[in-house]
This record gives C-alpha cells, sequence and structure tokens, in this order.
C-alpha cells in the first residue's frame, strides 16, 4: 500500500535572480543548499503554530527529505512528513480536535507560505560559504 504523503516542494524557480547566479557559480553546493532550506522547513513546522501534531511522536519521526533532482532551471527536493496520516492531518478541517496544543492544519504550507524568503535566503547563503 502506497503511503501518503504531506509536502512542500522548494523549487529554485522561485528565487530571487541572485541565487541563481550563486548557484550557477557553485552548482555542486545548490543541491545540498536546497536540503538545507528544506530542513528548516521541517524544523519550523515541529516547533512554530501551528505545529505538525505530536500524539505519539511517529508523524514528527517520519520527517523525510529526499536527495535533490535536477530540473530544467535548478534542483528540486522534495521534503516533507511520509507516514500514512500525514496528508489528512495537514489537510484536516477547521476545528479538528488535535491533541497538542498548537498543532493544527496546513503545519507545511504556513510556513512555506509565511518563511519562503527565510528558506531561500538560508539556501543562498549555504551555497555562497559553501563556494568560498
Amino acid at each position: 500500500m502506497a503511503k501518503n504523503k504531506s509536502s512542500f516542494t522548494l523549487n529554485p524557480s522561485d528565487f530571487i535572480h541572485g541565487f541563481k547566479e550563486i548557484a550557477k557559480e557553485w552548482p555542486e553546493h545548490g543541491a545540498q543548499g536546497m536540503k538545507y532550506a528544506a530542513a528548516l522547513m521541517l524544523a519550523d513546522s515541529i516547533k512554530e503554530e501551528p505545529r505538525a501534531p505530536h500524539k505519539t511522536g511517529m508523524l514528527w519521526r517520519s520527517h523525510t527529505i529526499q536527495e535533490p533532482v535536477v530540473v530544467s532551471d535548478g534542483w528540486e527536493v522534495w521534503a516533507g512528513f511520509n507516514i500514512e496520516y500525514a496528508a489528512a492531518q495537514h489537510e484536516a478541517p477547521a476545528g479538528y480536535n488535535y491533541t497538542m496544543d498548537g498543532s493544527g492544519p496546513k503545519f507545511l504550507e504556513s510556513k512555506m507560505l509565511k518563511y519562503v524568503k527565510k528558506y531561500l535566503q538560508a539556501a543562498a547563503d549555504y551555497i555562497s560559504r559553501k563556494g568560498k
């Protein structure tokens, strides 16, 4: 049986022009910069409201970052939670009774919308540091 996944993709096509220039200079570090940004997003989804739920801890422990893949304009990395019920928890209706205070739906999506510049800057900074 296939697992339901709850995730978001960071794609460098959303990056500012400066990031693309940095990534072109040090392509070997671009993929790792994307993974670094994805790790920050997952950490925020656990630490900041709305948090990913934590009844037994299995959802939190299912966090996954896959190896980045090359796409036409850079890299793409899959990051999220891969336990069977992750998508259902992420998409729960308003008023759903989570067992942990501060948990709520859209725990990944809300971070991506709120902190996209932070994640993109973190990836660019990582690439820049490694390229020196």
